[in-house]
């Protein structure tokens, strides 16, 4: 690599931690302030959750962007540890509970309270981020997270009641990002790293992977990742 590609990288990775430290510390902020000043007005309401949702988002796409800098620079390392399933999601709920709340949504969780599985917990957690924020803003009025053991799997799914997912984007998730047109309003980002992800989750010659589909049980746009 050359010295001009290796400063960029290094400056590259070292911006975009700084900003997710900054989205964090806004986003750590707007949330006391919500709390302090809660909305009244319908008018106000739709701007908090604007404002949520794009920061949050924000701090997503900077939360991948530095683990795939991670990834690709070879300094990503695994951790994986035994987890209390049913616990991780709630927690993973809750720090989303104001934009939940503020969207008005009925939330359904289906998962065994004595499942434990053996995964990273901070990058699955990255991963469900992505897919509960955007699940937030595109479904009517329903999310629905159920995990259950698939042949030798854990199986996390994200399900909505919106209008579902293109079908060209179903096919292929994992690899949407190499053929994105911008004028979708669409990256691709966060599926590219939820596939990367859950491939680095592997056991017993298995690597784990993701679907994408519209045969939700609620009616709408599905999300599953499978970790051996």
């Amino acid at each position: 690599m050359s010295k001009q590609r290796l400063d960029f990288a290094l400056a590259f990775g070292s911006a975009v931690h700084d900003v997710k430290n900054s989205v964090g510390l806004l986003l750590s902020t707007l949330d006391e302030f919500m709390k302090a000043n809660p909305p009244v007005t319908a008018e106000d309401k739709g701007r908090a959750v604007v404002l949520n949702y794009e920061a949050s988002r924000i701090n997503n796409d900077m939360m991948q962007l530095l683990s795939i800098y991670r990834l690709e620079n070879e300094r990503l390392f695994i951790a994986v540890e035994e987890v209390q399933v049913a616990e991780f999601l709630e927690d993973e709920m809750l720090a989303h509970d104001m934009l939940l709340r503020m969207k008005g949504l009925e939330v359904e969780i289906e998962c065994d309270e004595g499942l434990t599985w053996y995964f990273d917990s901070m990058l699955i957690k990255n991963v469900l981020n992505n897919v509960i924020v955007n699940t937030i803003r595109y479904t009517k009025d329903r999310l629905k997270v159920a995990v259950e053991s698939v042949d030798g799997y854990v199986r996390i799914s994200i399900e909505d009641n919106g209008r579902g997912f293109p079908e060209e984007l179903c096919q292929d998730p994992g690899g949407y990002l190499t053929r994105i047109n911008f004028n979708t309003g669409s990256t691709g980002l966060g599926l590219y790293f939820s596939a990367r992800v859950a491939e680095l989750h592997r056991n017993g010659g298995r690597a784990g992977y993701i679907e994408v589909d519209n045969n939700s049980t609620i009616g709408g746009g599905a999300f599953r990742i499978y970790i051996p």
